[in-house]
């Protein structure tokens, strides 16, 4: 992936989202995707706060998602990978105790393997 051409997109996409849509799941994922794309490109002071604040957006928004959603697979997803890129900008930065922070909250989430629906057995 082109990470340069990526974060130029979502830093133009973000802050309309985030006037438009500010309590929409969405606008954090593409926050925590900024902060993505500046982590690949090992911009780690940039990308820290966007990792972060997007994964907090979409947790918080996740939380009032009622149980029956059809939306709350895809934001569970979303969220287990923005632990994932935490995880990986401390390890990088070499700060253990996030490291050890953000396991202990990914390890709450199920993957996406995990959230894939059952094969149906053939008739």
């Amino acid at each position: 992936m082109k990470w340069l051409e990526a974060e130029q997109a979502l830093r133009e996409c973000f802050p309309i989202l985030e006037k438009t849509q500010p309590d929409v799941w969405t606008t954090y994922y593409v926050q925590a995707m900024l902060g993505n794309a500046l982590l690949n490109q090992k911009k780690f002071t940039e990308a820290e706060p966007h990792l972060v604040s997007g994964y907090e957006g979409m947790k918080e928004r996740f939380d009032k998602l009622p149980d029956k959603n059809p939306s709350r697979p895809a934001v569970q997803q979303r969220i287990s990978e923005s632990l994932d890129r935490l995880i990986q900008l401390y390890n990088a930065l070499d700060k253990p105790d996030q490291v050890k922070k953000y396991q202990e909250l990914r390890a709450k989430y199920q993957t996406a393997k995990e959230l894939a629906p059952m094969p149906r057995p053939a008739k």
